[in-house]
């Protein structure tokens, strides 16, 4: 009973230190205000910050089949993501926010791979991206010039589910079968090496009005890609003596958790679908929802950081 009441007390002490980072949550009626912003920016933003994520994804691909893969256009639709809930943490010269997220886009996006073997051309068409997971946004470091915040850092702190919807001619695909779990495995490296928590994208903040620089220096936004003032939080807790005693450990997402439905298909199949189930779409189905701006003009990047 002794050991029992013990373990019993230490795991309570545990949940406390946890919960201790968090200062807010809140349900899907409690965002109405961030949404109304979110829905409205979301047109004018969307497609740039998206195409300039997935051109530089594409860039980064290297793959024993795939010589290139290139960006041709990319529409988002008119559906944009909803945020279903929201919680703040509490942790010092940062704002740190975890939002539940669900996407179920109408994203079209138009590409042309390159083999290596032969150096073949072929199209590739992306559609209906659809996304079910928390986005991690932290503001950080806290300034007192506009914006007043230096980086804004987005990460997953768990796995998303994701899917997709490729197109190929139907003549390559039976010519390279191994497209489908080459993109398949793409998709997952890509989203695992950039974005799975405490990894991450930064996107620094500028002063305006002429040429924009950001405030941060080079040297700070590289100690970024690693460290934030929640991360620094999150690893005080875990080497506490009681998380250490008890061997209480934080789960961390791997590239295995990331959970993928993609739809591989050829473009006859995709045509005749599309004109089977043609049926004009309502209105109130459209979901609505938010996507973060593209800061002082300043693009996303991942890994390599140009100032």
């Amino acid at each position: 009973m002794t050991l029992t009441k013990q373990a019993a007390a230490e795991g309570i002490e545990a949940i406390k230190l946890e919960a201790g980072l968090y200062s807010t949550a809140v349900g899907q009626p409690g965002l109405v205000a961030l949404q109304y912003f979110i829905d409205n920016l979301t047109p004018k933003l969307g497609a740039t910050i998206i195409q300039e994520n997935i051109e530089n994804a594409l860039k980064e691909i290297q793959n024993s089949n795939i010589r290139s893969i290139k960006l041709e256009s990319c529409n988002i639709g008119n559906v944009v993501p909803t945020l279903m809930s929201g919680r703040g943490y509490d942790v010092k010269d940062a704002m740190a926010l975890d939002f539940d997220i669900e996407w179920l886009s109408k994203l079209e996006a138009k590409m042309k791979m390159t083999t290596k073997v032969g150096r073949v051309s072929i199209p590739v068409t992306v559609k209906n991206l659809r996304f079910d997971g928390t986005v991690r946004v932290v503001l950080t470091p806290l300034t007192n010039e506009p914006p007043g915040f230096g980086a804004v850092l987005i990460s997953f702190p768990k796995a998303p589910s994701i899917g997709l919807d490729v197109s190929v001619s139907r003549m390559e695909l039976t010519k390279t079968p191994w497209i489908r779990d080459e993109l398949l495995k793409e998709i997952q490296s890509a989203v695992a090496e950039q974005f799975l928590w405490p990894r991450r994208i930064i996107i620094p903040s500028g002063l305006p009005p002429k040429n924009i620089q950001p405030m941060l220096s080079k040297v700070t936004l590289q100690e970024l890609e690693s460290t934030d003032p929640l991360l620094r939080a999150e690893r005080r807790i875990d080497d506490n003596d009681l998380m250490i005693k008890n061997n209480i450990q934080r789960d961390q997402v791997k590239e295995s958790d990331v959970e993928l439905d993609v739809v591989v298909g050829d473009e006859e199949e995709e045509l005749s679908r599309k004109s089977s189930n043609d049926v004009k779409e309502d209105d109130s189905s459209k979901a609505k929802g938010f996507r973060f701006p593209s800061w002082q003009g300043i693009p996303f990047f991942a890994r390599d950081v140009g100032v």
